[in-house]
Parts: C-alpha cells; structure tokens; sequence
C-alpha cells in the first residue's frame, strides 16, 4: 500500500537522492548536457536542504508517497506569491507509475493550494515529460508562454485557476 505524505526534515537527502535517481533515469542519456546533467547540480536540489524554510515556513508543503518504506513518488508546491503557488517536484518512480499515484497527489497538492487561499497554480515540465502533460491537463491546466524563450527551449509552462 502506497501511503501519501508529508516529507520530514529528516528524510530531506532521501529525496534529494530520489529525484537525482529518477532524472538520471528519465534524462541520463540525454545529449543535452544542461538537460542531462540538471539534477546533478547542487544548485537544483538546493531546496531541500532546509524543507522547513524552504517549503513549510513559505506557504508551501512537499509530499511524499511511501511505499514498504521507501519513497516512490514526490511533489511539492512553493509560494510564488500571495496568491499563486507552483506545483514542482513531481516525479513517480518508473515501477509506480500508471498506478494513479500521480493523480492523487496531484490533486493532494491542488487541494492544499486552495486551502491555503491560492488562486491560481503555475508549473514548469520538461518538454520531453509528455505523460505528465496529459495529466496537468486533465486536472486543468492549460498551456502558458514561457519567461524567455530559453526557458521554453526545455520546458513547458502550464497554469490553473484554483
């Protein structure tokens, strides 16, 4: 059984070394090296050295799907400003997947942002992540123009009114 829930501070390098497990899964062999090489950075995963300052004290939470006590899914959203968050972090190990996971913490993640007075929920996913587009879009998300056009080079943006 697969258990959603909130990450500890304690279990902080637990996830740092599952989203560099499943990048380097989904993109080590990307000929991108910026692509490729993303997680790998420290710079990257630097939000989760203090998950408290970073997510908790910020408006925001991180989730974690648990299962025989090894994490198998993440997702998170952080505070862009007072009315608008961001869904990130979301990733579900390959042996997970098309189990729902995804959705439910998804929408785990959508319930809180309106709980805490969000309005609106913005995303950035790798161009390449189709599947996950597919879902974003079934919870109703609709696709945004990029930054700067080297943002849209690697991702796409998607948006949601809470």
């Amino acid at each position: 059984m697969t258990d959603i829930r909130t990450l500890r501070s304690d279990e902080s390098p637990l996830a740092k070394l599952f989203l560099q497990s499943v990048w380097n899964e989904l993109f080590g062999s990307n000929p991108d090296p910026y692509v490729r090489d993303y997680f790998n950075d420290p710079e990257t995963l630097k939000d989760l050295e203090n998950i408290t300052d970073t997510y908790f004290n910020r408006g925001g939470t991180f989730l974690v799907a648990i299962n025989n006590e090894e994490i198998v899914a993440t997702g998170a959203i952080i505070q862009v400003d007072s009315g608008t968050c961001e869904l990130c972090r979301m990733f579900v190990r390959s042996d997970f997947r098309r189990q729902g996971i995804a959705e439910t913490m998804s929408r785990a993640l959508i319930d809180f942002a309106k709980a805490n007075g969000y309005i609106k929920m913005c995303l950035g996913s790798n161009r390449e992540l189709i599947p996950s587009h597919h879902l974003y879009k079934k919870l109703g998300f609709g696709e945004i123009e990029p930054a700067s056009i080297e943002d849209g080079k690697y991702a796409i943006f998607m948006e949601k009114q809470l």
